[in-house]
């Protein structure tokens, strides 16, 4: 692992190899709830007394697990590759409130409220993916 990114912009704090651990921790804490939780909406299709609305709504929470699962997995693998903490976009670091909060967060504040932007801008996705979002 490299060497931890300082912690916030102009910041001389830097992330402490404890600090980074925790995080990690942290994070594979959420991805075992993850992974049960998609195991669980995976027993709940398989139990056959669902109706159309659980349908949906099952469908939209295993998106929303598995985007969540893959965010997790990334910030891991970004741990393992010492860049954590660092903004994959302009490779700004993220502030140790935003980490602390977010512990997955890939995006510095300014990026990813330009990420929001671009994304509001956008028009809108045809098909059953665009209603789930």
């Amino acid at each position: 692992m490299t060497t931890a990114p300082t912690a916030g912009s102009g910041s001389s704090q830097r992330l402490s190899a404890e600090w980074v651990e925790a995080a990690r921790v942290r994070l594979l804490e959420q991805r075992a709830f993850r992974v049960e939780q998609l195991a669980d909406l995976s027993r709940r299709d398989s139990d056959g007394v669902v109706g159309p609305a659980a349908e949906e709504i099952n469908a939209a929470l295993r998106v929303a697990a598995t985007a969540a699962l893959a965010d997790l997995d990334a910030a891991l693998r970004r741990i393992e590759r010492g860049t954590f903490g660092r903004c994959r976009r302009c490779g700004e670091t993220l502030s140790m409130a935003r980490l602390d909060a977010v512990a997955s967060a890939s995006l510095c504040g300014a990026c990813h409220r330009a990420s929001d932007r671009a994304r509001a801008t956008r028009p809108p996705r045809r098909g059953r993916r665009a209603r789930m979002r």
